[in-house]
């Protein structure tokens, strides 16, 4: 599995909702946000897509090998790509 990323994030902050601490096993989970277009994952990868803290669906992708978070795709900001 790969991730790349073709231009600087565009912001870091946290993420305090419930997917968040059940994806960290913490309290919270540290998000580094990039534009969805410089983001290119390749190889295999597992999706998770739940109901997030908007209401609207959350696509988590994991590697298939290890379970390591890798990304989410948030319906409620459909330009981003959070790691």
């Amino acid at each position: 599995m790969r991730r790349r990323e073709s231009r600087p994030k565009r912001v870091l902050t946290f993420c305090a909702g419930e997917d968040c601490q059940k994806q960290s096993g913490s309290a919270y989970s540290l998000v580094a946000v990039f534009h969805k277009s410089a983001v290119k994952i390749s190889g295999p990868v597992k999706e998770y897509t739940s109901k997030g803290d908007s209401g609207k669906n959350v696509t988590r992708s994991f590697c298939s090998e290890c379970g390591s978070p890798i990304a989410h795709d948030p319906e409620a900001a459909p330009e981003v790509r959070p790691r």
